[in-house]
């Protein structure tokens, strides 16, 4: 992650909350052996879309202060929309290829009984 010289007034380091979906993003995209290079943001966002589906609370406000938050770093808006929509199409993309498996995996095992 781009490092900043100030985190809202504090000296040095990183917004708690940035850092911590960074770090889910990047753990998550291991997980899945995902071995693309991948910007901070585009794992802040990926870790980001995975949350806000379970989060109750999301909505589109809350969206757009999160993505102005993430200016502090020197992302601008377009910045942020394009990460945001690169994960969310690779999101759908990875979920379609795991339905897929999965159902050829059960059509083996149906046809090997």
């Amino acid at each position: 992650m781009p490092y900043l010289n100030a985190d809202r007034g504090k000296s040095g380091g990183y917004h708690i909350g940035h850092t911590l979906l960074w770090s889910s993003g990047k753990s998550r995209l291991e997980a899945i052996r995902y071995h693309v290079e991948t910007s901070a943001l585009e794992k802040i966002m990926f870790a980001r879309l995975l949350s806000s589906e379970r989060d109750e609370y999301s909505s589109e406000e809350t969206e757009h202060r999160f993505d102005e938050g993430l200016q502090i770093y020197g992302y601008s808006p377009e910045d942020v929309s394009k990460a945001r929509n690169k994960m969310a199409g690779f999101l759908a993309g990875w979920r379609h290829a795991v339905s897929v498996r999965r159902a050829s995996m059960e059509q083996s095992a149906d046809t090997e009984q």
